[in-house]
């Protein structure tokens, strides 16, 4: 599958068939593959880039916005925004990146009217899977509020060459 850019996008699985040789994504499981489950969308939602399809952060050209909840329990989200300001940096584009930074706040930052989840069960696994998205109901919130309006301040003055009001 290519996507609008034309760069392959991937996964493979393998279903077993009914007797009529017919698949059924919402009570059939994956038996193997890249992708694992039952879910009508789990094969399309696992979908990854190919190997040398994504783009280098060192060839961006426009500007980055970078969230960072400092509590973020699901990924390295401050290690990584590091990495890719120092890659900007070291081929003159740091001028591109614009971090936000919030204490306290976990990995789901969203708009302010989403309620914040600690953690959440995947059940659609081989196995149940809970994952701990980290931050404080106090400053998660507060981030949220803060993060959605500079980021739309960002994006009025990347995309439309505005300042918001």
């Amino acid at each position: 599958m290519h996507n609008e850019d034309g760069d392959l996008w991937e996964k493979l699985s393998h279903y077993n068939t009914d007797g009529r040789g017919v698949v059924n994504l919402t009570r059939d499981e994956s038996v193997g593959g890249s992708y694992v489950g039952c879910e009508p969308m789990g094969l399309f939602w696992a979908l990854q880039p190919a190997p040398g399809e994504r783009e280098r952060v060192e060839n961006l050209c426009c500007p980055l916005l970078y969230i960072v909840g400092e509590d973020d329990l699901s990924c390295a989200a401050i290690e990584k925004a590091d990495e890719i300001e120092k890659k900007l940096k070291d081929v003159g584009r740091s001028h591109l990146f614009t971090r936000l930074s919030y204490p306290g706040a976990g990995h789901l930052i969203e708009p302010p009217y989403t309620p914040n989840a600690h953690a959440s069960m995947w059940t659609k696994q081989p196995q149940k899977l809970i994952t701990l998205w980290g931050g404080h109901l106090v400053p998660h919130a507060a981030t949220q509020e803060d993060a959605w309006k500079r980021t739309l301040e960002f994006m009025e003055r990347h995309l439309r060459g505005k300042e918001y009001k």
